[in-house]
């Protein structure tokens, strides 16, 4: 019985080691297959051009870029094999103090844009905008564009030579423009529109990406921006500024920044909610999955005290819920993330308008978390 079992494994081993074999080769080639396009990222080289849309980065394309998130993370806090971060310089001849370059070319990074009607249902359930066209509705439009065209950023954060931690920075301070508001509408609403038969959606949309030079010396580290443009042709349709912080610690610290362009004290007119859930609803369309909104464990090695919100999506719920804003012409908003909003939360939303511009406040307790200004 001994004999005939082992002459049995005899003549099995053979052909399971060699599909294995096969099977191993097969997803290697698969893996192969849909990440190579992301290997222009490994390259050292200024500007990066990718050939896929960006409404293509899923799968295994994004968990192979996050995969690097992670070990690039890492690697910077291992000192034996730490890779180089920011190394600023003082910009020659700025007069306002505390303010430095990166050395080096500008990192930038241009990939293709398309969009649809999945992409816009995402962000409507996400903000819970029922009732509100966000095409038509500047500050929803641009928080949308913004949530669409982030993944571009996410890739840029990815190239070998960006010295920024994919992971450690926070988001401090956005802005965002709408350089040619009749024209994007148009085009967003060809793209979201229903398919025609037989007919081609031409959606000729570049979004380019770059790390700007100027850094700004903060009390907790470095301001980093990146600005990120939506292109039709030669045409710039919009156009937005990410300020991160980089977290640092310097001999010196800097002084305590002027609050004095804070908002004025307004009486809250209607609350939100956020729970454990709404950030995979914003992730679903920013495709920013970083621990520190979904785990709270990961975002108190980061020094939070649990999950914090992505900002942006704090905005939205709130706009949501501002019915009677009078926004029409609004060409620009700048937001402030005072503090990290970790959820479960409520918050107040208080609001103020004026000729042409107005102000929105989500607070907790009466203390400022998210300020948002706009104007025309």
């Amino acid at each position: 019985m001994l004999h005939e079992s082992l002459s049995l494994l005899a003549t099995v081993m053979p052909s399971a080691v060699t599909f294995a074999l096969y099977a191993g080769i097969l997803g290697i080639a698969y893996i192969y297959r849909y990440t190579f396009v992301l290997t222009p990222l490994l390259y050292d080289e200024a500007h990066t051009t990718l050939s896929f849309p960006l409404s293509e980065f899923a799968g295994l394309k994004y968990w192979a870029l996050y995969f690097c998130f992670v070990a690039r993370s890492l690697l910077r806090r291992l000192p034996f094999l730490g890779q180089d971060g920011i190394s600023p310089a003082r910009k020659d001849g700025d007069s306002k103090e505390h303010v430095y370059t990166i050395p080096g070319p500008s990192i930038s990074l241009d990939i293709p844009f398309h969009t649809s009607a999945s992409d816009l249902l995402r962000y409507n359930r996400a903000a819970k905008t029922s009732g509100i066209d966000t095409l038509s509705h500047p500050l929803h439009l641009m928080l949308f564009l913004s949530a669409a065209t982030e993944p571009a950023m996410l890739l840029l954060l990815t190239k070998r030579n960006c010295p920024m931690d994919p992971i450690g920075g926070v988001n401090v301070r956005n802005r965002f423009e709408v350089v040619e508001p009749d024209l994007l509408e148009e085009k967003l609403r060809k793209a979201v529109g229903p398919q025609e038969e037989g007919v081609v959606k031409d959606q000729k949309w570049i979004v380019k990406t770059r790390l700007d030079s100027n850094l700004k010396m903060v009390k907790r580290g470095w301001e980093v921006t990146i600005v990120v443009e939506l292109v039709s042709g030669t045409n710039v349709l919009y156009r937005q500024f990410f300020t991160f912080l980089q977290f640092a610690k310097h001999p010196i610290p800097p002084q305590q920044e002027d609050r004095s362009n804070d908002p004025a004290e307004t009486t809250p007119t209607t609350s939100i909610r956020l729970l454990p859930t709404d950030p995979s609803l914003w992730a679903a369309l920013s495709k920013d999955y970083n621990p520190i909104h979904f785990s709270s464990t990961l975002a108190r090695l980061f020094g939070f005290n649990s999950m914090i919100a992505h900002g942006n999506h704090v905005l939205a719920k709130g706009l949501a819920k501002l019915e009677d804003l009078d926004v029409e012409g609004i060409k620009s908003m700048e937001v402030e993330f005072r503090r990290p909003v970790f959820i479960p939360c409520e918050l107040d939303v208080s609001t103020q308008n004026g000729q042409g511009e107005g102000e929105v406040v989500l607070s907790i307790k009466g203390k400022s978390s998210v300020f948002a200004r706009y104007r025309k």
